[in-house]
């Protein structure tokens, strides 16, 4: 049921009407046919068969302050012996459906925010400790002694001095990780 059937022209129309139409509401199969059988309706509503038929009858008349204006604001239009569509099934099934959306949105949006939150507390504190060991590797590195290489040769040969700076290269590149 939605607030505004509480609100229209079906205002002073007595519960009978209010208990249909929600049957009508809960029971509309796609594209917006409804069986309606009074004898059944008449036991699952606990009232009168001439009651219900009244009220069908009722749902079935022009309204012309129906908020809804199609077929004159008729709320169904009988089309088999106990079948009926529902003019504006597809309003209704899209209240329903903006319903459904906007709680699906809130509920997703709240699922967001609580993994966003959980990341965010997770990444500070995975970042302040990776920032802490990088540091400390640094550090460290820093600190390593670094076997101190003898000077080139000024003097000697070309091929000497190649030798010995190819021997220095290869002494820095074994203390680096």
């Amino acid at each position: 049921m939605y607030e505004s059937t509480f609100t229209g022209s079906m205002v002073g129309t007595g519960p009978t009407m209010f208990a249909v139409w929600g049957y009508v509401i809960a029971n509309t199969k796609p594209p917006g046919i409804v069986e309606l059988n009074p004898t059944l309706l008449a036991t699952v509503i606990g009232c009168s068969i001439e009651d219900i038929t009244t009220t069908i009858n009722r749902l079935c008349a022009p309204d012309l302050e129906s908020r809804g204006k199609e077929f004159n604001g008729a709320r169904l239009i009988k089309v088999g012996a106990f079948l009926y569509d529902v003019p504006r099934w597809a309003y209704y099934r899209g209240l329903r459906n903006d319903d459904e959306r906007r709680a699906y949105n809130r509920d997703a949006q709240r699922r967001h925010r609580e993994k966003m939150s959980k990341e965010m507390s997770m990444t500070v504190i995975e970042r302040s400790a990776l920032s802490a060991q990088a540091e400390a590797e640094a550090k460290a590195e820093a600190l390593k002694p670094i076997t101190p290489l003898p000077p080139l040769l000024s003097t000697g040969s070309i091929e000497d001095r190649k030798k010995l700076l190819a021997e220095q290269v290869k002494t820095l590149a074994k203390q680096k990780p």
